[in-house]
């Protein structure tokens, strides 16, 4: 969605929510929409919302639906940033 696109390049990356929230409401079956509000909760420090997004690009990929070429690195990124966090989250409980 332009509209988010334009928030997050203006450092406004709170206000990119809506818009892309309701470009998932308009085009459920695009993995780009929950993958990038995965991004920009990583980015807010909102890691239960970047996790429940990055389940949801899950869900689409074990519906056999193929994550465009690039799409997969950001998605591969977010996976292990997400890992990573929940390792260092486990280590210090």
């Amino acid at each position: 969605d332009t509209l988010a696109f334009a928030h997050v390049a203006a450092a406004d990356a709170e206000a990119a929510v809506e818009p892309l929230e309701q470009a998932i409401q308009m085009d459920p079956g695009n993995p780009e929409w929950p993958l990038h509000l995965a991004e920009i909760y990583d980015e807010l420090g909102k890691s239960a919302e970047r996790d429940r997004y990055l389940r949801q690009v899950d869900r689409m990929t074990l519906s056999g639906k193929q994550l465009p070429a690039d799409l997969r690195p950001r998605y591969e990124r977010q996976e292990t940033r997400a890992q990573s966090l929940s390792e260092v989250g486990a280590a210090g409980e």
